[in-house]
Formats: structure tokens, sequence, C-alpha cells
């Protein structure tokens, strides 16, 4: 059901069906208060790609055998996918960054869980 007010709110309750001629293609599926998911239809694989939970996790799946990427067009952008550590302690720490460096390689940092027992590699 969607429902727009005079002030040009839209308001969805349900789910959105994306076919592809007469095939059910994709499933836009927000209808519950535990889950948002994005699912592929197709008759050889319905899955959740995303599925986004209310106050909890969220999931990224790929299917088959496929991977899932990141940037992975001619638009896409440069800047890094980083992974902070979460919560109120440690939403600003980032635990892990991959960036393009600028040459067709990366530049990895992964932060230590025990930051006062860094070592140098053998020849630093």
């Amino acid at each position: 059901m969607w429902n727009s007010d005079s002030s040009g709110n839209t308001y969805q309750l349900g789910r959105h069906d994306f076919y592809s001629g007469s095939t059910l293609a994709w499933r836009w599926n927000c209808g519950s208060t535990s889950a948002c998911n994005i699912d592929s239809e197709t008759p050889t694989a319905t899955l959740n790609h995303i599925r986004l939970y209310n106050g909890a996790g969220t999931d990224i799946d790929s299917e088959s055998t496929g991977g899932v990427t990141i940037n992975n067009s001619t638009g896409g952008g440069t800047g890094p996918f980083t992974v902070y550590g979460g919560s109120a302690t440690y939403y600003d720490t980032k635990l892990f960054q991959i960036q393009n460096n600028g040459n067709g390689t990366a530049n990895y940092l992964l932060r230590p869980s025990r930051p006062e027992r860094q070592t140098t590699p053998a020849g630093r």
C-alpha cells in the first residue's frame, strides 16, 4: 500500500516487486519491523542479498560463486573501504582499511589488537 499526504510525504506498507517482463526478478521487502531485505527472486536463485535488521546486524550476501564487490565499475569512487570498531567506545577506531594508492595496487591498514606489542619486521 502506498499513500502520499498533502506535504508530499509518502508511506509504504509491504514490499515492492520488480519484474523483468512477466518474471519476478527482485523484491524489496521491508514490511516487517525486524528486517528489511533486498532479494533476488529469479527461479534459480532466491536469496537475500542485503538484509538490514532493526537494532541488530546487517548481512550482505553474494549469489552462488559470485563475490561481493565494492567500487567495481568505471564510475566507482576512489575512496577507501574502512571498517570501524563500532559502539559508543570504538565508533571512530579504524580496525581495517584498504585504499587505492593511485597505481592499481592497494595500501592496507590493520590495527593490531594489542598496540603496545607492535613489532617491526627484521631488517627495518
